[in-house]
């Protein structure tokens, strides 16, 4: 690669910046977390997606379950319960 030529960029990189740029376009969202669940070394950045996307919609009451599997495959089943309990509370406040 000469110096001239430009790094190759990652999708989720321009995914991620018009999420966060427009927080509240759930068309974003669906084009980042759709390329992320296919990516299973990516399971961190898919829990920050979920999180950051259920701020904004909580009613998406899947999401929070997509949420929890994650969170049991990163820190296991309390930690995944606690996500339930979240998505319980939001939706009974919303």
């Amino acid at each position: 690669r000469s110096p001239q030529e430009p790094m190759p960029t990652d999708p989720a990189d321009e995914l991620w910046e018009k999420c966060r740029s427009s927080r509240g376009t759930f068309e974003n969202w669906m084009k980042l977390i759709p390329y992320l669940e296919k990516l299973p070394h990516e399971r961190l950045s898919l829990k920050l997606a979920y999180e950051e996307f259920l701020v904004e919609f909580p009613l998406c009451y899947g999401y929070w379950h997509k949420l929890a599997k994650v969170q049991n495959i990163l820190e296991g089943s309390e930690s995944a319960i606690k996500v339930y309990d979240r998505g319980i509370a939001a939706v009974n406040c919303t």
